[in-house]
């Protein structure tokens, strides 16, 4: 990639408000010795990479996703009347389906290394819906305090 390419890009980054680190993505993420960039929009347009995530992630959404309970002892309990499987089978949210919403969630691991959503609560902090984000929105950290 050329010198002028890379200037252009920084100045489309920088015009581009949505995304604040956009500018450091283009500076910093590396290239292949062929000097092409791989993202993970480019490359679900080279059809071998969308057939292998497109059966992947419809073959793990398809099938049915289970919530369990961690005991002390180390053994796992199925909670099959937990509104977090409720919400991950049946109906995550008001505009998608259960199979939908587990499948864009493994496209976005699957190009991106994780899937994201986020959890609205009610009143009394119990899980309603989940909604899928892009993991180029969100900024994982861990609050060890």
């Amino acid at each position: 990639m050329s010198l002028i390419s890379r200037l252009l890009d920084a100045y489309n980054a920088l015009t581009q408000p949505r995304d604040p680190r956009r500018l450091y993505r283009y500076w910093l993420q590396p290239t292949n010795p062929a000097g092409v960039r791989i993202t993970h929009q480019n490359a679900l347009q080279i059809s071998a990479v969308y057939a292998c995530v497109d059966v992947i992630s419809k073959s793990i959404a398809s099938s049915q996703w289970n919530v369990f309970e961690l005991m002390k002892s180390g053994n796992r309990t199925l909670l099959a009347d937990d509104p977090i499987s409720y919400l991950l089978n049946v109906r995550p949210n008001s505009d998608m389906p259960a199979v939908n919403f587990r499948e864009a969630l493994m496209i976005m691991a699957l190009t991106w290394g994780n899937g994201y959503a986020e959890i609205a609560r009610d009143m009394a902090g119990r899980p309603v819906a989940l909604y899928p984000l892009s993991p180029d929105r969100v900024e994982p950290w861990r609050d060890i305090g």
